[in-house]
């Protein structure tokens, strides 16, 4: 069976050189990677991970806490995460919370002693990170949501999407298409991201100078029900709007419906806008308009700064918001009068 020094050889270079290309370090030149890795497959050989591991005294896996992989979300984070960790020579073992925004089961700690780091994604305003941090003393960093606004310092770096920044380009879509009697729906207090983005809403409402007291705004789960009940339930009411932001696609998607059961049309009578960009939010049936989080910069961010902090490189502390983009498909039109 061959070994590095066979591939050395074979490929004109230094042991060393060879250990650097499979360790995934960023100096070495491209032409010497494809050499290096063209004499590997010629030898057929397998870098041993465990042996590496052991002289490094590192793992090489990356804990990813989530809340539900059953949620579009978290299962895109956890696919993205493999990837971009992968690229890095690292491995990905994912971790369900036991409940929203909680810890992980008491089975699964203590696989935090068997990996290098971890990417918290399932935090929310409730979760207090104290206990965890301190359980788990290895470099932490949270992407997507933050914890409770108190112990969220605990941890050195977050990467999210800026919802201020989404929430004033929602806005101002529909205010260019001449909607003012805007209904915010998915809200939900416990999610960074649904709280944030009501704060933002209104925020920017008031900076137009508008009466924020009478705002419709729906504190239902960021889900397709939760998105039809509030819909369904200001659209019946007095004073009805005619366009609905939903802190995320799922929401959109159930307000959609909502507005077709009633007989009226999407984007003739109400207009909609998400947050997400789902793959579904494309789909003909929805066409949706919506604010598009980078996933995968998010987590590009969050593993370079893990592993910076597991390499011991210490980069300085912060919470950083990544920016979004509007996505226009046809789910917003001109207002008629």
């Amino acid at each position: 069976m061959a070994n590095s020094k066979d591939v050395a050889l074979a490929a004109g270079t230094s042991q060393s050189t060879v250990s650097r290309v499979f360790r995934g370090e960023p100096n070495v030149g491209p032409e010497l990677i494809a050499r290096v890795k063209a004499a590997a497959k010629s030898l057929n050989y397998v870098p041993n991970d465990a042996a590496r591991s052991l002289l490094q005294g590192k793992t090489r896996r990356i804990a990813l806490v989530v809340e539900k992989l059953t949620q579009p979300a978290f299962a895109l984070m956890a696919d993205i995460t493999h990837d971009e960790l992968l690229k890095r020579n690292y491995r990905v073992v994912v971790l369900e919370s036991d409940s929203p925004g909680g810890g992980v089961r008491d089975g699964s700690r203590e696989i935090f002693s068997a990996v290098d780091g971890v990417l918290y994604c399932s935090a929310d305003r409730t979760t207090d990170l104290t206990g965890f941090v301190e359980e788990v003393s290895k470099p932490i960093v949270l992407a997507l949501r933050a914890g409770h606004p108190e112990t969220s310092n605990l941890v050195n770096h977050g990467v999210y999407p800026d919802h201020r920044q989404g929430v004033q380009l929602a806005v101002d879509h529909f205010w260019s298409n001449g909607h003012s009697r805007i209904s915010l729906i998915g809200a939900t207090p416990r999610v960074t991201g649904g709280y944030s983005t009501e704060l933002a809403f209104v925020d920017y409402m008031r900076s137009m100078r508008l009466d924020v007291s009478d705002l419709q705004i729906g504190r239902n789960e960021m889900t397709y029900v939760g998105g039809w009940d509030s819909a369904h339930e200001f659209l019946c009411g007095p004073n009805p709007p005619t366009a609905f932001f939903a802190t995320e696609d799922r929401s959109a998607y159930g307000a959609i419906d909502a507005v077709r059961s009633l007989g009226l049309r999407v984007p003739d009578d109400i207009g909609v806008i998400g947050f997400d960009d789902f793959d579904t939010s494309a789909w003909k049936a929805y066409d949706l308009t919506t604010i598009r989080i980078p996933y995968d910069r998010i987590i590009q961010k969050a593993v370079d700064l893990l592993i910076a902090e597991i390499d011991g490189q210490r980069p300085p502390p912060g919470h950083e918001f990544v920016p979004v983009e509007l996505i226009d498909r046809g789910s917003v039109g001109k207002l008629k009068v």
